[in-house]
């Protein structure tokens, strides 16, 4: 039983750590001057912030899928070339 429980404590504390890493991210984004943010602006502000890193690497290593990303928010009749 010890391996199950110690998969389950591994879990948590990493759950644990990922919500202390959002809440971080969104008191940054939430200052004092920016007490007016909904909660829609806040989530998306923190969703880019949180993963600006890899949004840079699919830039540079995968532009096709950028471009089609791109495409689709201009045009949600948009359809992918196969």
């Amino acid at each position: 039983y010890l391996p199950r429980m110690s998969l389950c404590y591994i879990g948590a504390n990493l759950a644990s750590s990922f919500c202390e890493r959002v809440n971080s991210c969104a008191k940054n984004i939430m200052t004092h001057d920016r007490t007016l943010l909904s909660d829609k602006h806040l989530e998306m502000l923190c969703y880019l912030r949180m993963n600006c890193d890899f949004i840079y690497y699919l830039k540079a290593k995968c532009p096709s899928v950028m471009r089609d990303w791109q495409a689709k928010q201009r045009n949600p009749d948009y359809r992918e070339e196969e």
